[in-house]
């Protein structure tokens, strides 16, 4: 395994072709922006040769994520951690998408969220 610290908006600028056999993404595309994180989905795949597998949480409810992307940018400008939730994401969507969706409507109790694992052999 190697770690790689890059802007995940522009990870497949410095990636080769069907260099990896598998990526994973673990509560991560949830905290890009919907835009970044299906322009990601959308090129992933040219650099993975088997599998991708991703867990990302579901919030049981919409909400508006205007505030939650402008205060990660403010964030990143000072070099701070980016925990903030810029997304959200559906099984329908992922199922769109081409990956078998595995929900867990209770995982995080909690929170009243679920979760859901998404993975797509190649």
């Amino acid at each position: 395994m190697i770690p790689i610290k890059f802007d995940a908006k522009h990870i497949t600028d410095i990636l080769v072709p069907k260099s990896f056999d598998t990526v994973l993404m673990f509560d991560f595309i949830e905290h890009l922006a919907k835009a970044d994180g299906e322009r990601l989905l959308d090129n992933i795949e040219h650099f993975v040769k088997k599998q991708i597998l991703m867990f990302i949480p579901l919030e049981n409810f919409k909400r508006d994520v205007e505030k939650p992307i402008e205060s990660q940018k403010q964030r990143k400008e000072q070099n701070l951690s980016l925990g903030n939730h810029c997304s959200q994401w559906t099984p329908e969507e992922m199922d769109k998408r081409g990956f078998d969706v595995l929900v867990s409507p209770d995982y995080h109790k909690e929170r009243n969220w679920g979760a859901m694992v998404c993975i797509k052999n190649l």
